[in-house]
């Protein structure tokens, strides 16, 4: 065999094997039609409905085609006449439309008409309504597509969401989003117009589900230290609620959807926690807070020496030591409760400035003496023990020179004010000064001006 002939098979043979290939991948979406067309004075119209693939129709004119001649035709066709029919070719049908056209032929005086449709390729929902976005509802659902040629589908699906195909028929089911935020994928279908697989259309749907809710969080809360509840319901799209984990002075309970946080009563020092609560990534925080007892904080530090912790804390280590340090001793121990916030207390080391420019001016704080009047719990206790009227600001009679915090009240066994339990700093008592809780009964003057409502 020479060199020449063998090539010459080979060739024979490539071109064969790439036709082979290229048919197992190439669907034939075209239609040859033949009409016969009939004048129009005496005959309706011929019609014709295509698809968006691209078309080649073989028209006849009754009486043959000699003498006849082309007057209009849309666009999107091309016609050539042969020796004895016309070669309409139909492009393929890229909008999202049906698109009409008229062909039109004349022969002596007669009309003939071909009118033509040529469907589109679109992507409908189950209503059908053509498409390029679906939504889902948070909670989940399953919807179709349907697409109005067979086509090839591509494009990743996600973990949340399945996909399933039956005929032209596509399911898509969207698991829950429990999550804080909107996911999305985008499916796209393709449609080959041409025989040879070179051109296509491509239809894209963006598949969307909105992001979950969380509502019905309460905003901080602050008790005193008798503690208190309080309920609320929190809501979501879908998912279930979670509350974090509370601390042993909170306790939860639930009744259908509604949770009452209960806090307990607090004896010691301000305390505060963050709740979250949450439903998949969603996370929304409220602070409960609880001032402390200021009266157990002052008991705790019964039987202290000297003032040196207090006016350290006040003035900063080793400055001031020995100085009188009743009002620092009442201010550290307000701090300790969170009180020294402006509005129930104000950090002070004058006794007399907290008496005067805190608690007087302000309404509802001051409760002026009286062998009836029944101060409250932890209200500071303003003395004046000075009694002297020297001409200067802190020895004038009706100031206060000495502060202590009211730890309880005496009564008869009637019910009648005997007198009150006071704890103080700078305090000397049986001649040894530090920390003590005294009591003082109303039958002896003991020079008390009125006490300052703390809570």
């Amino acid at each position: 065999m020479n060199k020449s002939r063998f090539c010459t098979r080979m060739l024979v043979c490539f071109a064969l094997i790439f036709s082979m290939l290229f048919g197992m991948f190439s669907i034939s979406q075209a239609a040859s039609y033949s009409v016969t067309l009939k004048p129009l004075k005496s005959n309706p119209r011929t019609t014709l409905t295509v698809s968006p693939h691209e078309h080649t129709i073989t028209v006849s004119i009754s009486g043959g085609i000699a003498g006849s001649s082309l007057k209009s035709y849309p666009s999107w066709v091309t016609v050539k006449k042969n020796a004895s029919t016309y070669t309409v070719k139909v492009t393929p049908n890229t909008n999202t439309a049906n698109r009409n056209g008229d062909v039109v032929f004349t022969k002596s005086t007669d009309t003939y008409e071909l009118h033509i449709t040529q469907t589109p390729f679109v992507v409908k929902n189950s209503s059908g309504a053509v498409v390029s976005s679906l939504n889902f509802k948070v909670a989940g659902e399953t919807k179709k597509l349907i697409t109005s040629q067979t086509c090839t589908q591509s494009g990743s699906v996600p973990s949340w969401a399945k996909l399933s195909k039956s005929g032209n028929t596509y399911s898509i089911t969207a698991s829950p989003n429990v999550n804080g935020s909107s996911r999305s994928f985008t499916l796209t279908f393709t449609y080959t117009t041409t025989d040879n697989g070179y051109n296509k259309i491509q239809r894209s749907v963006k598949i969307t589900q909105g992001e979950n809710s969380l509502t019905g969080v309460p905003g901080d809360k602050t008790y005193s230290y008798g503690g208190g509840s309080f309920s609320f319901t929190p809501s979501a799209a879908t998912g279930s609620i979670d509350i974090s984990t509370l601390p042993s002075w909170l306790t939860k309970s639930k009744s259908g959807n509604t949770y009452t946080i209960k806090c307990s009563a607090n004896s010691g020092a301000f305390r505060s926690a963050i709740i979250t609560v949450s439903v998949g990534n969603i996370k929304k925080s409220f602070t409960v807070k609880q001032y402390g007892y200021i009266v157990g904080i002052a008991r705790n530090h019964k039987g202290a020496k000297n003032g040196d912790q207090y006016t350290d804390w006040y003035y900063g280590a080793g400055n001031y030591r020995g100085t009188a340090w009743c009002a620092c001793f009442a201010s550290y121990c307000a701090q300790q409760a969170g009180l020294n916030d402006g509005v129930h207390m104000e950090k002070n080391d004058t006794c007399f400035d907290l008496m005067e420019n805190f608690f007087k001016p302000k309404s509802g704080k001051w409760l002026s003496y009286s062998k009836t009047a029944v101060p409250s719990i932890g209200s500071l206790v303003f003395f004046d023990w000075n009694q002297k009227d020297d001409g200067t600001y802190r020895s004038k009679k009706g100031v206060a020179d000495h502060v202590g915090i009211v730890s309880g009240v005496v009564k008869d066994s009637n019910g009648k004010l005997k007198g009150i339990n006071v704890i103080e700093g700078n305090r000397t008592y049986n001649g040894k000064k530090g920390v003590w809780e005294i009591t003082y009964y109303f039958d002896t003057n003991h020079d008390i001006l009125g006490y300052g409502k703390v809570y």
